[in-house]
């Protein structure tokens, strides 16, 4: 290709012979290069740049594609790439990022900056408030347009300071952490204690954009050389308050790192229960992930997690998260693969669930130095001291939502599990029914009695795919083990040790859904048919925190994210599609879908010399695994018989690969 070879021989004279918007745009595209599939569209390379409209940036594309820097490859909505990554690209031609940042070619390219600003006497938190102007990296959804942008090379270097570099498509309504704030204070106090008690300096920056008539406000928060964004509000006050929550939560989440020890941790400020870490842990992560796509793909109103615990020598517990989900779609039944190549169901915990698989799989795999399992009989158990604890920002969809009247705990005193056990609530016989999601939609709907399996030529013929609901998904995990059916060739069942819920928490109807409702049922069989060991019913400890009640307010979308601890980036998923999105860096089938753990499935057979387990196909090995089918079949037994109708499957065709 002419242009790939033209690429090969750029020297420093080509790039000084650009503008310094077709510099900026190179260095957006070289920053935020992932792969030869990486691809823009104008309008985010216009506003990762500050501009409003992509009409501004085409004529700089079309140089640069003339050139030979890049490639067309959509027309609509237009979209580009990269003919060539050079991976030093950047290092080696100094005025790429002296463009961004004439003042100083050493300031990061991305730094925030600020005008000489006087202190703000009437600003409650005893903090400088400084009007912010950004480098052209940043997007246009954290800047004031009522100032005039400030040009850095009008000023001498010593009138600025460096502020917090605001990552690339911030998303801008976030989720906030949970804090339990002790009574008579609030997060921006708190933070502001925090801050003097360990002499360090507190700023906070703030941005507004939108209409005069409906504007909404973001706070930056700086605190020595740790930076936290927090989400959109608004009013300037809850801007401010968001970002300190955020703050102080990330703050408690660095309550423990793998060697035990404790940096930066506010414990004697704030009273953080360990659910309260858990939630913070996950929430942080998922923040983290999501400053790498763009915020109008990842949904934030439906997140869940896993959080490892460990016990240390020292005595103390180190906390990781293992596993993130986001989203609340599943497939529609004109897209299930016959090679196992979509995932079916996108809801945040499912898919959480499906990322710890992914880790046990790794975990298991490289069984280096710091193994996680130990041998027991023919089967691995997990090491003495390692926990998971599963969060949702909300109550599971199904049972365990449906009867919860709002997001407020509405438990009778001596009945909401502070006593350490479980209270379930079973008035009516509708509580309990089995219940499934509604294709391309949101809700769940209850399986009536004379409802028929599903089979592969109905839904050809456009019958509705039945999905089951996450609350009776969560009670097969708390039965039969979070590690499935493959994993049980090799594991015991893996039980969550708790749950913690955000929204729509109350304590009888998500007990009752999780796991109280099984162990009724399992109490009312004949003897003969109890589950064999070591199935059982686990009972995890269950709690709920402060809700932020903008997530309720927000709508989700189609989009899905997914990660697992070693994964390098996260990976988005097309919710009604059950396929990843390549134009956000996923390439090729999902790492979570049913082909992609089968084949992390085989490696592990190959490295115990097991290959006889896979040889005939994904189905057959399933099946293979005779007591966790067994203990599944006494599940799907047990509901039917007390008339809470029957578990749906998706068909064997989907399986059989």
């Amino acid at each position: 290709m002419a242009f790939s070879q033209r690429s090969r021989h750029r020297d420093s004279g080509d790039i000084k012979q650009l503008s310094n918007i077709e510099k900026q745009i190179l260095a957006f595209l070289h920053d935020n290069y992932q792969s030869e599939n990486t691809q823009h569209e104008t309008l985010k390379i216009a506003q990762a740049l500050g501009k409003k409209t992509k009409h501004e940036i085409n004529r700089d594309l079309y140089s640069l594609k003339k050139k030979g820097y890049v490639e067309k490859v959509v027309e609509s909505p237009p979209t580009w790439k990269l003919i060539k990554y050079e991976p030093n690209f950047a290092n080696s031609h100094n005025s790429f990022h002296e463009s961004l940042n004439p003042s100083s070619s050493n300031q990061p390219s991305r730094s925030t900056v600020f005008p000489p600003s006087t202190f703000n006497a009437g600003d409650s938190s005893s903090s400088a408030k400084r009007h912010t102007d950004y480098s052209p990296f940043v997007p246009d959804n954290f800047s004031n347009p009522k100032r005039p942008r400030v040009d850095e090379a009008s000023f001498p270097s010593s009138s600025f300071v460096s502020a917090p570099p605001v990552p690339l498509f911030l998303p801008v309504s976030a989720p906030v952490p949970i804090l339990n704030i002790p009574e008579g204070k609030n997060a921006i106090s708190l933070l502001n204690e925090f801050a003097q008690k360990n002499s360090q300096i507190l700023e906070y920056t703030e941005a507004m954009s939108g209409p005069d008539h409906k504007r909404r406000f973001r706070m930056a928060v700086k605190l020595g050389n740790q930076n936290f964004f927090g989400p959109e509000a608004p009013t300037k006050k809850e801007a401010k308050l968001k970002a300190a929550e955020v703050a102080l939560a990330a703050l408690h989440s660095s309550v423990m790192n793998e060697n035990g020890s404790t940096p930066g941790n506010p414990s004697s400020l704030v009273e953080a229960t360990f659910n309260d870490k858990v939630a913070a842990l996950v929430l942080q992560k998922y923040n983290e992930l999501s400053q790498v796509l763009p915020d109008t793909i990842v949904g934030k109103k439906i997140i869940a997690g896993f959080v490892m615990t460990r016990k240390l020598k020292s005595g103390e517990t180190a906390m990781q998260v293992v596993s993130i989900g986001s989203g609340n779609r599943c497939v529609k039944g004109d897209k299930l693969s016959l090679r196992g190549e979509t995932v079916n169901d996108c809801h945040a915990e499912v898919i959480a669930r499906r990322g710890l698989v992914r880790y046990l799989y790794r975990e298991l795999i490289n069984c280096d130095e710091d193994f996680k399992f130990v041998l027991k009989d023919d089967k691995y158990d997990l090491n003495p001291g390692i926990e998971f604890h599963l969060f949702i920002n909300t109550a599971p969809c199904g049972d365990s939502a449906i009867f919860a009247p709002s997001d407020a705990a509405t438990d009778q005193p001596g009945q909401d599990g502070s006593d350490g056990l479980h209270h379930p609530v079973f008035e009516n016989n509708k509580q309990g029914l089995l219940r499934t999601k509604v294709e391309n939609g949101e809700g769940c709907i209850p399986i009536e009695r004379d409802t028929s399996v599903p089979t592969w030529d109905g839904i050809l013929r456009g019958e509705r795919l039945r999905t089951m609901s996450c609350s009776d998904k969560i009670a097969k995990w708390n039965f039969l083990g979070l590690q499935g059916s493959l994993l049980s060739h090799f594991l015991n069942p893996i039980y969550m040790s708790t749950l913690t819920l955000g929204m729509l928490y109350n304590h009888g109807h998500l007990t009752r859904a999780i796991c109280c409702r099984v162990q009724k049922f399992m109490e009312q069989l004949e003897p003969d048919l109890s589950p064999p060991i070591p199935f059982t019913v686990h009972h995890p400890k269950v709690s709920g925190q402060n809700p932020d009640r903008e997530i309720a307010k927000m709508k989700t979308r189609e989009f899905s994210v997914n990660w697992s601890l070693g994964d390098e980036r996260p990976e988005v998923l097309d919710g009604t599609t059950g396929k990843s999105e390549p134009r956000f860096g996923s390439v090729g089938i999902s790492r979570i879908c049913k082909a992609g753990l089968f084949q992390e499935f085989q490696k592990l057979c190959t490295k115990f010399d097991q290959q006889d387990m896979f040889k005939d196909g994904y189905y057959k090995s399933k099946m293979g695994a005779a007591e966790y089918q067994s203990a599944k079949q006494t599940l799907w037994y047990a509901f039917e018989k007390n008339g809470f109708g029957k578990w749906m499957p998706k068909p064997k065709e989907e399986k059989d690969f």
